[in-house]
């Protein structure tokens, strides 16, 4: 195989993985909500695909939106008075649902904390679990916003298990 061949599907590779890996970062002026509940890029009038920033003046980041084909799949708040933009609360939204969140994470600042909630097709509260250093130190079942299911959690180092039903623990 000639040089100049192995060059040329060497400069191919590489615009390929630049066109499939990068994402467009656009501020929130140059986005715009359709009728149809789809973000749309105000340069292209498009369906839009990357993120969408709101940064302070200073170039802090203070939030971002991530979307795909228009639908909205992530939403990050950052942490202020950080040194690197830091993620306190992630949302993940339904792909085909647009704007229907299914999870947020929370995430400690000080402490290596994490809490995740997870919502079922209504949008209500379905289960929650909360992790220390990685390991899970609390976790609930719901229905209908109540305790209601398992509730599990670690208190100095003993494992304690109650079950709800409707909301009410079970004797």
């Amino acid at each position: 195989m000639s040089k100049v061949l192995k060059i040329l599907i060497f400069c191919t590779f590489l615009f390929f993985v630049n066109f499939v890996f990068s994402q467009q970062i656009v501020s929130f002026n140059e986005t715009y909500i359709s009728g149809e509940n789809l973000i749309y890029n105000t340069q292209t009038d498009k369906p839009f695909t990357g993120k969408a920033q709101r940064k302070r003046k200073n170039g802090h980041l203070v939030y971002e939106e991530e979307y795909k084909e228009g639908y909205i799949i992530k939403s990050t708040v950052f942490y202020n008075r950080t040194d690197e933009p830091t993620p306190a609360t992630e949302f993940l939204y339904d792909e085909k649902d647009n704007f229907r969140a299914i999870k947020k994470i929370q995430f400690g600042l000080k402490k290596n904390t994490k809490m995740i909630t997870h919502f079922d097709s209504k949008g209500k509260k379905k289960f929650f679990e909360s992790y220390l250093d990685g390991k899970l130190i609390y976790s609930c079942e719901y229905q209908n916003n109540r305790k209601h299911g398992k509730e599990f959690c670690v208190v100095d180092g003993e494992e304690i298990v109650i079950e709800y039903i409707n909301g009410k623990k079970v004797k």
